[in-house]
């Protein structure tokens, strides 16, 4: 039957506990893990949806397969996204989903964006 691609539900249990790096970034200075463009893409979307496949994200963000596989790889290693994989009918399937610490690290963001822009477009 394969996932939902909803929005945003509740956090989940299997999310870790916030670290120190995840909080590091004194008000109104930009996680620079998730300023870069392609991450940005990336994390905005899946703060969108609770699992959405390497293909959706491909499309959502028009970014090539190397770089998003090069940019998926950072924030998996920065511990901001986790990834399943499995096999459906010999073919290969990744999902990913944005973590506490990602979600954590993606609210620090977008405050401290608001900001640095004083708030808005006005």
């Amino acid at each position: 039957m394969g996932r939902q691609y909803l929005p945003q539900s509740p956090i989940s249990p299997h999310d870790g506990p916030m670290t120190p790096r995840a909080a590091a970034h004194p008000p109104g200075d930009l996680d620079p893990l998730i300023h870069e463009a392609a991450r940005l893409a990336i994390v905005a979307a899946l703060a969108q949806c609770r699992w959405a496949t390497f293909g959706f994200l491909l499309q959502t963000t028009q970014l090539s397969r190397g770089n998003m596989s090069t940019h998926i790889a950072r924030l998996v290693q920065a511990g901001y996204i986790e990834e399943e994989k499995e096999i459906i009918g010999r073919r290969p399937r990744t999902e990913y989903t944005l973590s506490q610490r990602g979600r954590t690290a993606y609210q620090a963001y977008c405050q401290a964006w608001q900001q640095l822009t004083g708030g808005g477009p006005d």
